[in-house]
Order: C-alpha cells, then sequence, then structure tokens
C-alpha cells in the first residue's frame, strides 16, 4: 500500500470515528479537508437525529456554520429559500424536522482549499423523507438528490458553513431536474 493509500484509509477511519463520536480531535488536529468533510457529514447527521431537544439541536446544527452565513435550500417549492445568520438557520432546521422524518445520506464530498482559512465544496446528498404521521406506513415517502455548493471558513472552533447552497436534482415524484446553469 502506497503512503498516499495509506493516509486516504487513515483520513477516511477518522472522519467515520469523529463522525459518530468514536474520537475527539482539535480543529488544529485535522487538515481543512477533513475538518470540513466532518462539517459536511455532521450536517447530515443533526438532521437525522433531532434528539430528546429539538431546540438545543437546532442550536447545535447553527454552529456548524459561521454567523453571517446563509443557507439556501430547495425547499421543495419553485422558488429556492435562502436562510440568514444562524437565528434564520436554526428556525429553519425545526421547521424541517417538523413535518417530517428523514434520513440523509452524504457522498461524493469534495473539499478544495482556497486559502490557509477558507475553501470551496461540492457534494451529493440523498435525503429519505417521510411524512410525520405517526405510521410508517402512510403513503407520502420520497427520495430526493440534491447537490450541495459550499463555502467554508476555517475558525478556531473547526470548519464552519459560511455558504451552502442546496440544489434539487431529483425528486422521486418529479424525475431528473436539469441544473440552472448546466453543469
Amino acid at each position: 500500500m502506497t503512503a498516499a493509500s495509506r493516509r486516504h484509509v487513515a483520513t477516511t477511519v477518522l472522519v467515520f470515528a469523529l463522525s459518530f463520536g468514536l474520537a475527539s480531535a482539535s480543529a488544529a488536529a485535522l487538515s481543512m479537508t477533513e475538518a470540513c468533510t466532518l462539517t459536511v457529514n455532521t450536517y447530515a447527521w443533526y438532521l437525522d437525529h433531532p434528539g430528546p431537544d429539538p431546540v438545543r439541536r437546532a442550536e447545535e446544527f447553527a454552529s456548524l456554520f459561521t454567523d453571517d452565513a446563509s443557507l439556501t435550500r430547495p425547499d421543495y417549492a419553485p422558488e429556492p429559500e435562502t436562510f440568514h445568520g444562524r437565528a434564520a438557520i436554526a428556525q429553519s432546521y425545526l421547521e424541517t424536522i417538523a413535518y417530517s422524518r428523514l434520513l440523509y445520506l452524504t457522498s461524493n464530498i469534495r473539499i478544495m482549499p482556497v486559502t490557509d482559512t477558507t475553501a470551496t465544496g461540492t457534494s451529493s446528498l440523498t435525503v429519505y423523507m417521510h411524512a410525520d404521521t405517526g405510521s410508517m406506513k402512510d403513503e407520502g415517502a420520497s427520495t430526493a438528490i440534491l447537490e450541495n455548493r459550499d463555502a467554508y471558513e476555517m475558525t478556531k472552533d473547526g470548519c464552519k458553513f459560511s455558504d451552502r447552497t442546496s440544489t434539487l436534482r431529483f425528486l422521486s415524484n418529479l424525475g431528473v431536474i436539469e441544473p440552472a446553469d448546466g453543469d
């Protein structure tokens, strides 16, 4: 196994362990790419696990963002919705978990450092949604594929989103949706 392969395996194991709380690390101990990958995975984990105190979880979710960050999501409506600042992002989290059960699967994470403290990235997100009606047998489950385009800032607390824009690429009852910019 080459040195690069060993490093890739070690990074994958570390990100997995950090994502599931099996290890801890300071922001300084992780490279920017590792820290931002952890942020992307933690975003999905918080949406999957609202926990017994959703307000506290919403604050934790919002802490993945810088104070002045923006989050744009398709909201499965004709026009995307943008939330500015941590308070609005926390409120969007509470609204999201209030109406459906979710399972987010993140893949194709690509982080590209721009400076020593900033990066951009893309990732794909498969979202399984079910209306929270109390029964998992009800009709209404759907699957969405989203593409995320992110901007990150490294802070003393780790990698934070300064901007996250999610674009709907596929919805199980709508089919393939072409991106507006033709990528």
